[in-house]
């Protein structure tokens, strides 16, 4: 016997995205729920009997009104499939939490602390462990009876297996390996770690579904396929969505700034819309290639930002080298610069600090060159 799950993660709906202007946030927040719709639809696709979200459906325990309708809408979309959902840190199971308000279809379960709903017509049994609070430092996998009467047992927990001492439901490997489930299904890390095996005991974090950020970087997934007793077949399944990339462009032989400026494009034209991509700009280069973070705006096919790493490279003569302020400052900076490590942070913040005292030495405006965290 077998039975065919879904499985995701740390979606993270209703993220404010506080950095960004309210319209362009409003954008972010609606892709992440378009993924998690096409999501649902994959799961018809395929005749999924078990969804499992392993804990931060939401970005708090709080969702606005039309995230938590639209959940409902599309729960209920899906009465053939069982959902069953893990509250993490930052959803927690709370008394004003919308897991405690919010009315979800019948084929919705929320797990609050450590529970086990029994499928007895699949032959299995789904066990998980809820958060009721954003810190939790007890294992999410160990405490649960297990019985040995040839049943499927599935947890679905949030937990951290990053470190021992975690407030967010500290897992080992020994906690996987001697909980006696088929398959642990985790959440909390954000990066995909694929099925893995711990003592007979099957597992995996299927990373978050969209990337929200640049240390999101890549394809991002959940998990589909079949579990039965002893076996564990699990796919990545990707559907649309944001997706953050960091890609790295040397300039040095581009022999002008608008050439280099074509190669940066060229990079980002490399990435379809549905991505954002930062671009470093590397190499040594003379002082006239400064570059804004938004200059290749409306140029590529999808959204870029240039991070200025060139080092600028200053042909003297030994006169201005001398005697000039701007002569002195450079040499001053480049004899640091040599001193430091290459792509250490003292080497980074030294070549910045110089890029930034030529500009204000040229009496140009520093802010063209500032770097925007986007």
């Amino acid at each position: 016997m077998s039975v065919k799950i879904l499985h995701t993660a740390d979606i993270h709906l209703d993220s404010p995205f506080a950095a960004f202007s309210p319209t362009a946030a409003e954008k972010r927040r609606e892709i992440i729920r378009q993924s998690f719709l096409a999501l649902i639809e994959k799961a018809r696709e395929e005749k999924v009997q078990l969804f499992f979200i392993s804990g931060d459906l939401f970005d708090t325990e709080f969702a606005t009104r039309d995230t938590a309708l639209m959940l409902k809408n599309a729960f209920a979309s899906l009465s053939s499939c069982l959902f069953f959902i893990s509250p993490g840190n930052h959803d927690p199971f709370t008394p004003t939490s919308v897991y405690a308000t919010a009315e979800f279809p019948d084929n919705v379960h929320v797990f609050r602390e450590r529970q086990c709903i029994e499928l007895a017509d699949m032959g299995v049994r789904v066990y998980g462990f809820g958060f009721t609070s954003p810190l939790c430092g007890e294992s999410t996998v160990s405490g649960y009876d297990i019985p040995d009467d040839g049943m499927i047992n599935i947890l679905v927990c949030h937990g951290d297996m990053s470190g021992a001492l975690s407030s967010n439901g500290p897992v080992t490997k020994g906690d996987v390996g001697g909980s006696g489930f088929d398959y642990v299904a985790l959440g909390h890390i954000h990066k995909a770690t694929g099925v893995r095996n711990e003592n007979g005991v099957y597992y995996a974090y299927p990373g978050c579904l969209c990337g929200r950020s640049f240390d999101e970087t890549g394809k991002k997934s959940a998990l589909i396929g079949t579990v039965e007793k002893g076996s564990v077949s699990l796919d990545e399944v990707s559907v649309a969505g944001m997706r953050y990339e960091i890609v790295h462009c040397d300039v040095t032989d581009s022999l002008s700034r608008r050439n280099a400026l074509d190669m940066l494009r060229e990079a980002a034209n490399e990435f379809d819309p549905s991505t954002v991509v930062r671009i470093i700009a590397e190499g040594d280069t003379s002082e006239e290639y400064l570059f804004s973070p938004d200059e290749l705006a409306g140029q590529t096919k999808c959204e870029a930002y240039i991070v200025d790493n060139t080092r600028p490279v200053i042909s003297f003569t030994g006169t201005e080298s001398e005697n000039t302020l701007k002569g002195v400052f450079y040499r001053i900076m480049e004899k640091r610069i040599s001193e430091a490590k290459a792509g250490s942070e003292e080497y980074n913040t030294l070549v910045k600090a110089l890029k930034y005292g030529l500009t204000v030495l040229d009496e140009k405006n520093i802010a063209d060159i500032w770097e925007d965290e986007k």
